[in-house]
């Protein structure tokens, strides 16, 4: 009953303001408050009776909370049950975690808050009323069990009653309780659903706290000192080994203490396991009269004089539990191989392996109501626990228990019955649907095939049952990314297949098959490659090249040979596939659509991106008609008709059919299903590719993490994600970040996979790039360099792999300045694309683009004006105009045409390039915002400095909203930003801006990165114009020594820094210095450039200025006669840097 609120007493008193008056109502100065009276305070008792049958073990450890709990409920001055009802606390468990000591502690030490303690056996019927009739002839009442009952029901002081081993689940407890509310009882039992029975609670004692583990057994083993933490360092492997249940390390400690030491123990339990647990301990203070083992079979006893149904297949699964992993066992394991034994046909050998519980229900359908009553029989006895999503686990020491008392003859009979359930539980055709009972099955297959040195391979001569169970297993193991364990698995299944059933039986050669598939997976791709042709040209001989077995292994061999870069025949062999199953199954047939699926993929790797998409929206079509839109069938055709939409241009179409795809995954199976991520992974790079970065890192980041949770952090899909994830940090300019995770997973995959798996290669080749952006060019440099030599010595120079490295290394050279390099490996690209995949292909004119940035940076604008115009060209012949692709290559088109003095074509072209991208990307769209950014400098170029300046605040406004501040993106605009206020005059503002841009790069880059040097020497310029001479020199020369060291003297940008630190000098009027420099700058972009090239001529130009100063005006002549002769030839007569040279000729002259 609840006071009302008027009658509580407020807070702010003193004590002495509270009495109590005589009627025991509370008073409180002058002011009564009807309530309940007070209680009065407990009187101690002094304790008459405690009877029980030891004291607790003197080396008692730990099991605070049970001990706190059991003090806060069941103690006398406790608070009372609330209805009114006896105190009747409930510890279940387990036999040997401790149930009795930890009730034997609580009643020692709170022997005097109780009248009477008293312990009754509570193992059956008998024993009980032994137990009563005990108490009468203690206290002195008649000899029957009803007269105590009563007495204790009506006794007025404290009393604790312990019902001790009240184990027998068919025993009911309640005859048992003396009746009304008085009196504590504490039951013990291995039966949790005694539980039933607690008014104040119940406690499921399980293993001990690994520390508190620790502590008892230097208790047990004699050791004074339990803070050692060597010592505990020691001990603490042993009692991981034991479970860390209670009795097990009692008896450890003994053996312990007997003369063993504590760091031998774990070999001595490996060696004499079964004799170590069998053995009770002399001493100890504990006189518990089973040792680990016989506590448990006094449980199995038990079970087994029931003589029932439920008893027996109680027995028979606690030993298939045995040889399953002892945690996350499910019911599916059973239902599953009931299901595939009733509907497909099983060898005779089979059938005569199975667990009795599958086969009995082989013929109908699997009882579920059996197999949970059978549990139940062994939850009775806390031999095995079940979580609330009804997996089943065991006490690792119970696990090892019920094998170690099998015979030799039992064990194999019991492990061939497990491993046969677990093969029968797996379809041979995986549905997405079960995805997740399969990934749990791994544990259950390592532990089962663990129990045998041959393993599965034991039972080799039963021929096509061994090759089923190897072939399954190592599907389950190859999904959850245990490759290694799914090749070594089918290898030894072909060897075996071979010696028994000769290479060309059908069994045989479908682990052919699958061996070729773990070949691929494992990067050995010539392997796979012709153990493929193998089972094919077999395949044909014997059953004709259109029989489905045929069929399928062509279908195969057409993605082998896709993979060693042999697409043409890949392309070829899959049309003929596609023919044969129209032919013969019909087009909608899923074999037939599966093989149009595959073709599709084809043409879009041969370039034939228009026939890809037609094929892959028939596909679509037909799964959507005959399946539903949500079917995984359907979904997956989907998901590839999105990458390619993407690859078309079309990539608002591309993102919201990912989105769709990712919805329909959701709801079907889940968020963190395989399929589901995979298509996530996608959409993330879908939100990437349409400028919406931040969902795109978000999205990509929850991918990671459910990937980690679910595969585990080396799993190949999660180091994909994370590989992905390094992408989109890199895109939002966390560089730092993207670095750290590239790096973790080159090294996860050199170690899962090795150095040379194309996986590991890739991630390697990306690492390169992220040491590229952070300005360590050197390491970039010799990755790649170790990329491609592998890449030719494992796939030949022109697999597209390789040439995809050889492209990237290119690009590579050309940032260390080595240009020459650069231009001739581009070259070698180009022509190999040409002569394997023609010159219309996407990646072939990918590289000729490079090739033409290439030739510019050679100083050959014309080739590469020629070249780029060409690429331009073919993309608006094959693409569109208004495809990315198409319009990257005009947007470089049009910096070509700025570059050869064509500033009003420039100009035009990147106008046009933005306008396309502002209607079908939007304004601020990353794509959007770079050309706008080129377009404010052909604005500056043609003299419109405002409206450069008014763009370029546009850009550099839009890009901080969108990416940040720091982002480096936004950090170039605003470094165009102060030059375009330098232009205009406002110099204070340009100044500021890109003293904000130094600071920022500074901090996040370091002051020697390449970003950072280029805006302190644009600094330099800056302080030069606002009249800062002396500031410029010296920032500029600090420039020209962290270029000097970082990338050489002779790198185009120490060169560039050095030239401008010449014309530094000369402004400082120190003449002779400027001179030296800059015939410096001239004679070493003479030697790595040549004469002719635009960046030699710059200088040169220069020179004839300096020597002009100088006074001498004869050299200043004939030099800047040369530059002229050299533009007018390579650029023309109207070009701007020639025009510019005349000039300065007609005044020398």
């Amino acid at each position: 009953m609840t006071t009302p609120a008027s009658t509580v007493p407020s807070l702010g008193h003193r004590v002495e303001d509270f009495r109590v008056d005589g009627q025991g109502q509370v008073q409180i100065g002058d002011r009564h408050y009807y309530g309940n009276p007070l209680p009065s305070p407990p009187s101690p008792f002094r304790n008459k009776y405690f009877e029980v049958p030891r004291n607790a073990s003197p080396t008692f450890t730990g099991r605070e909370e049970i001990c706190e709990q059991l003090q806060a409920r069941c103690l006398p001055s406790s608070t009372p049950n609330i209805r009114g009802q006896q105190k009747r606390y409930v510890i279940h468990g387990l036999g040997g975690s401790g149930k009795t000591q930890v009730c034997l502690k609580f009643v020692g030490d709170h022997r005097d808050e109780f009248w009477g303690v008293f312990w009754v056996d509570a193992s059956s019927a008998e024993s009980l009323e032994r137990g009563y009739l005990q108490i009468a002839n203690i206290c002195g009442l008649e000899a029957r069990m009803a007269v105590v009952q009563r007495w204790l029901s009506n006794v007025s002081e404290s009393w604790a009653l312990v019902l001790d081993n009240a184990d027998d689940p068919h025993l009911d407890l309640s005859p048992y309780f003396p009746v009304g509310n008085r009196g504590v009882i504490l039951i013990m039992s291995r039966n949790p659903e005694c539980t039933f029975h607690s008014t104040v609670g119940s406690y499921e004692l399980g293993a001990m706290g690994v520390d508190e583990a620790v502590t008892l057994m230097l208790k047990t083993a004699g050791i004074r000192d339990l803070s050692s933490q060597s010592m505990r360092e020691t001990a603490r492997p042993v009692v991981l080994t034991l479970g860390c249940l209670a009795l097990a390390i009692t008896q450890a400690g003994a053996v312990i203490w007997q003369g063993c030491r504590m760091g031998e123990y774990c070999t001595l339990y490996a060696q004499r396991r079964k004799e170590l647990l069998s053995q009770k301990a002399i001493q100890g203070g504990d006189d518990y009269r089973y040792t680990v083992y016989t506590t448990w079979e006094v449980s199995r006893q038990m079970i087994e004089e029931r003589s029932s149904e439920a008893g027996q297949d109680a027995l028979e699964l606690l030993q298939i539990f045995s040889f399953l992993h002892h945690e996350g066992i499910s019911e599916e394991i059973f239902s599953q191989a009931c299901y595939t034994l009733r509907n497909d046909r099983q060898s005779d050998w089979m059938l005569s392996h199975l667990p009795k519980i599958v086969l009995r229900r082989s013929r109908q359908e699997w009882d579920t109501n059996t197999f949970r009553i059978a549990v139940s029989v062994l939850l009775s006895f806390s031999l095995i626990y079940r979580d609330k999503e009804n997996l089943i686990s065991m006490h690792p020491l119970v696990h090892t228990w019920v094998r170690d008392r099998l015979g030799p003859s039992d064990e194999e009979t019991v492990w061939t019955q497990t491993t046969s359930a677990i093969a029968l539980s797996i379809p041979q055709t995986f549905r997405t649907a079960n995805y997740r009972f399969r990934q749990a099955l791994v544990p259950h297959i390592d532990i089962c095939l663990s129990f045998r040195k041959e393993g599965i391979f034991y039972l080799e001569d039963i021929g096509d049952d061994c090759h089923r169970m190897a072939s399954v297993f190592a599907l389950v193991y190859s999904e959850a990314g245990k490759r290694q364990k799914a090749l070594q698995l089918t290898e030894r299944a072909v060897e075996i297949c071979k010696r028994t059933l000769g290479e060309e039986y059908p069994e045989t050669l479908r682990s052919m098959h699958n061996l070729a598939i773990r070949y691929s997976e494992a990067g050995e791709r010539q392997k796979a490659l012709q153990l493929m042709e193998r089972v094919v040209e077999v395949w044909k001989r014997t059953l004709g090249e259109e029989h489905p077995e045929t069929l399928r292994s062509m279908h195969n061999l057409a993605n082998r040979y896709s993979e060693a870069g042999e697409r043409q025949k890949a392309l070829q062999l899959t049309e003929r596939v596609v023919e044969a199953r129209k032919r013969t199954l019909g087009e909608e047939h899923p074999d037939t659509l599966g093989s149009i699926h595959s073709l599709a993929i084809s043409y879009s790797e041969a370039g034939e991106r228009q026939k890809a998409l037609q094929l892959t929206e028939r596909v679509v079509e037909i799964y959507k008609r005959t399946l539903g839109e949500e079917h995984p069938d359907t979904l997956g055709p989907m998901y590839n008709l999105a990458i390619i939409y993407s690859e078309a241009g079309e990539r608002q179409k591309a993102l919201q059919l990912t989105e769709r795809v990712v919805e329909a995954r959701k709801r079907t199976l889940g968020e963190e299903h395989p399929d589901t991520l995979h298509s996530m992974h996608s959409l993330a790079i879908s939100y990437s590719e349409a400028g919406k970065r931040q969902k795109a890192l978000q999205l990509t980041e929850r991918v990671v993490e459910a990937r980690k949770r679910t595969l585990g952090e080396e799993h190949p899909d999660t180091l994909g994600s994370i590989h992905n994830l390094a992408n989109r940090y890199s895109e939002a300019g966390k560089r730092k970040k993207a670095l750290q995770l590239a790096e973790r997973v080159v090294e996860a995959r050199k170690r899962t996979l090795g150095e040379e798996h194309p996986d590991t290669l890739g991630s390697i080749h990306s690492l390169a790039i992220s040491y590229s952006e952070a300005g360590e060019r050197q390491k970039a440099l010799q990755l790649t360099e170790r990329v491609v030599e592998i890449y030719k010595r494992t796939l030949g120079e022109e697999h597209p792999d390789t040439l995809r490295s050889m492209h990237s290394l290119a690009i590579i050279y050309s940032e260390a300045g080595k240009r020459q390099k650069a231009l001739q490996l581009t070259e070698r690209v180009v022509e190999a694309r040409k002569r394997t995949l023609g010159e219309e292909h996407p990646d072939t004119l990918h590289s000729m683009y490079s090739l033409a940035i290439s030739y510019s940076e050679a100083g050959e604008r014309q080739k590469a004006l020629q070249l780029t115009e060409r690429v331009v060209e073919i993309y608006k012949r094959t693409l569109g105009e208004e495809h990315p692709d198409t319009l990257g290559s005009m947007h470089s088109l049009a910096i070509s045409y700025s570059e050869a003095g064509k500033r009003q074509k420039a100009l035009q072209l990147t106008e046009r390039v933005v306008e396309i991208y502002k209607r079908t990307l939007g304004e601020e769209h990353p794509d959007t915002l770079g050309p706008m950014h080129s377009l404010a400098i052909r604005y500056s170029e043609a003299g419109e400095r405002q409206k450069a300046l008014q763009l370029t605040e546009r850009v550099v406004e839009a890009r901080k909203r969108t990416l940040g501040e720091e982002h480096p993106d936004t950090l170039h605009s605003i470094h165009s930003l102060a030059i375009s206020y330098s232009e205009a005059g406002e110099r204070q503002k340009a100044l500021q801006l890109t003293e904000r841009v130094v600071e920022i790069y500074k901090r996040t880059l370091g002051e020697e990165h390449p970003d950072t040097l280029g805006p302190i020497y644009n600094l330099a310029i800056i302080y030069s114009e606002a009249g800062e001479r002396q500031k410029a020199l010296q920032l500029t020369e600090r420039v020209v020594e962290a270029r000097k060291r970082t990338l050489g003297e002779e790198h185009p940008d120490t060169l560039h820094s050095m030239h401008s630190l010449a014309i530094s000098y000369s402004e400082a009027g120190k003449r002779q210095k400027a001179l030296q420099l800059t015939e410096r700058v001239v004679e070493a972009r003479k030697r790595t450039l040549g004469e002719e090239h635009p960046d030699t001529l710059g200088p040169m130009h220069d020179l004839a200025i300096i020597y002009s100063e100088a006074g001498k005006r004869q050299k200043a002549l004939q030099l800047t006669e040369r530059v002229v002769e050299v533009w007018k030839r390579t650029l023309g007569e109207e070009h701007p840097d020639t025009l510019h040279s005349i000039r300065t000729l007609e005044y020398f002259k």
